[in-house]
């Protein structure tokens, strides 16, 4: 071979080296990836319906984690109420009406003192002599019979404001528009609010709740009286509570929270063990030795584990991230 023809082989043989081995560098990494990704998958099913990791011994180990059993305990019940905030603007519109029956009335009534002085005054001339005419006393007697009707219908009209009243906002808002008392008063303002909150069949009214509004606000709310009409959204027994106002407007739906007359038994569960995953919170149960459950749970005490579980308090983290890694090779 002359010098040309061995150079060209040597670029032939170095040119297959460097592709063997870059073919190398990359097929056996990917080689390797698929065999763990594989595994990965293997470690997260889905059983009755809960996400299940399975993890054996030395893994377990390997990463640290530490289960810690949960004890039953005894929690009284708290009940989530449904409610929503009134509109009150008709109280002012019947106060505006009782307001203009009242100032009637006082006018009818000053009138009717007047002309039955006046029919008096004229029966006695008549009575002497006919010093007045028949027909004046007649017009006198017209005078004081149309006062009398008078004052009749704007103690009509006071009565109607009254009963829409208590027909709408019940007895104890209805005195106080009757008054014109501080709740009244309050109530117009708008200092306080009236919110209509639905109890549960046999559930006695508490004489205090917390209310929340949708910005999660929550403030004092005071047992005032029964509602009169029932809420079409919300069907069942209701009752008035008072509010401080400026958190809570007309018209918003609210819900309310108290503690419940009931124990309710479950477990404690501690802070350590908890994560968050879509907006939840989740504790991963050890079902066996090697099977860890993720169970969604609402708080710190809960029902929905068995006294005596485990639940794990090291490691829970990197079980979700084990689960995120299977949904991950999954797609």
């Amino acid at each position: 071979m002359n010098r040309s023809t061995l150079q060209l082989v040597a670029i032939v043989i170095a040119a297959a080296f460097v592709g063997a081995l870059i073919t190398y560098v990359i097929v056996r990494p990917a080689g390797k990836s698929a065999e763990g990704d594989t595994a990965t998958a293997q470690r997260v099913t889905i059983e009755n319906g809960e996400p299940t990791v399975t993890l054996d011994q030395a893994t377990q180990q390997k990463t640290g984690l530490v289960t810690t059993p949960v004890s039953g305990t005894q929690q009284t019940e708290e009940l989530q109420l449904f409610g929503n905030v009134v509109d009150v603007q008709e109280l002012a519109a019947l106060e505006n009406q009782l307001a203009t029956a009242r100032a009637q009335g006082d006018q009818a009534r000053a009138k009717a003192s007047f002309d039955g002085a006046e029919l008096a005054r004229l029966r006695a001339l008549n009575a002497d002599n006919k010093n007045v005419s028949d027909r004046a006393v007649q017009e006198s007697a017209a005078s004081v019979a149309a006062d009398d009707a008078a004052v009749a219908s704007a103690a009509v009209s006071m009565q109607a404001a009254l009963s829409t009243a208590m027909q709408r906002f019940g007895a104890v808002v209805a005195n106080a528009l009757a008054w014109r008392s501080v709740l009244y008063q309050n109530l117009i303002s708008l200092r306080q609010v009236l919110v209509q909150v639905v109890m549960p069949p046999g559930t006695t009214p508490p004489r205090t709740l917390s209310v929340i509004a949708p910005d999660g606000n929550a403030v004092q709310a005071t047992l005032l009286s029964v509602a009169p009409r029932v809420d079409p959204k919300l069907q069942g027994t209701s009752y008035f509570y008072v509010a401080p106002g400026g958190k809570l407007s007309a018209g918003m739906n609210v819900t309310a929270h108290f503690a419940g007359t009931h124990a309710v038994a479950g477990v404690g569960v501690p802070n350590d063990a908890v994560v968050s995953f879509q907006g939840k919170s989740w504790v991963y149960v050890k079902r066996d030795p090697t099977h860890f459950v993720r169970r969604e749970i609402s708080g710190l005490f809960v029902t929905n584990i068995p006294p005596g579980s485990e639940v794990v308090t090291t490691g829970a983290q990197q079980l979700l991230s084990e689960e995120m890694r299977a949904q991950l090779h999954e797609e």
